[in-house]
């Protein structure tokens, strides 16, 4: 049961044939899938490729201007392009998540939240992130943990991708953590090839291609067929970080 769960969530993920027919028939995913792909494939990863390929090899003859140069471009020009193809990839994410699911699932079921309420609901869901991505950092640190980690990153990036279906179906963050937990061996799977494909990258080039790529597990998400019900004991790996989560807005909040 454990290894067929595994294989469906693997199947699913990387039905890309399916995927790019979806996002070919809604046209109105175009401009958001080519303003993605510009934004992180163009300008972001570009920007790295030419300071790799041609800045660098020039700056080297000059070492005393080697690493200014370095810090300037990174923090005058590549800090600032991923800051803003991160926010603008956002909306086109969103974008892209909302016409592929109505397309595929009809009218959407997400409450209409109060801007108060989506405020909450991000800072929510950014401390349970936040904490358990802080957890797997400080995992990484210690030898032959890299099992575990590629692991408990799989399910992190398979919440990335399924979570715009959980929101559009009216589900909370913590009843998409549910699902999650009680379902891990689907959801291993599935957020696996996504996983392999990008964690190999250095730094930067890495973020670059999850960005450049995530659009497409999006699709594949939205499109599957994960389960409907518990059929394993529920695994707690949020419950730390929501106990902590817990905590720190009790005393941010008061309550």
């Amino acid at each position: 049961m454990w290894v067929s769960e595994l294989a469906k969530g693997i199947k699913d993920s990387v039905n890309y044939k399916r995927a790019f027919e979806l996002l070919m028939v809604r046209q109105e995913v175009h401009k958001p899938i080519m303003l993605s792909s510009w934004l992180t494939g163009g300008v972001f990863l570009g920007s790295l490729v030419c300071y790799w390929y041609l800045l660098d090899p020039v700056f080297q003859a000059f070492p005393k201007f080697h690493q200014a140069f370095y810090t300037l471009y990174y923090v005058l020009w590549v800090f600032p392009v991923y800051f803003v193809s991160f926010v603008l990839n956002s909306f086109c994410y969103s974008d892209i998540a909302y016409s592929v699911f109505t397309l595929l699932h009809g009218q959407t079921r997400s409450p209409d939240l109060s801007f108060s309420r989506k405020i909450a609901y991000e800072v929510h869901r950014g401390l349970i992130m936040g904490v358990y991505l802080l957890g797997l950092s400080v995992l990484s640190l210690f030898p032959y943990t890299e099992p575990i980690t590629l692991f408990l990153l799989s399910l992190l990036y398979s919440f990335y991708c399924f979570e715009y279906r959980w929101v559009l179906e009216g589900k909370t963050v913590n009843k998409g953590i549910s699902v999650l937990e009680r379902n891990v061996p689907y959801y291993f799977g599935f957020g696996l090839p996504f996983t392999l494909m990008t964690c190999f990258f250095p730094g930067f080039i890495g973020n670059g291609v999850w960005a450049l790529l995530f659009p497409v597990f999006i699709v594949t998400s939205l499109d599957s067929d994960p389960p409907q019900a518990s059929q394993f004991p529920r695994v707690p790996l949020f419950k730390f970080a929501h106990k902590l989560c817990s905590k720190i807005e009790i005393l941010l909040l008061g309550k």
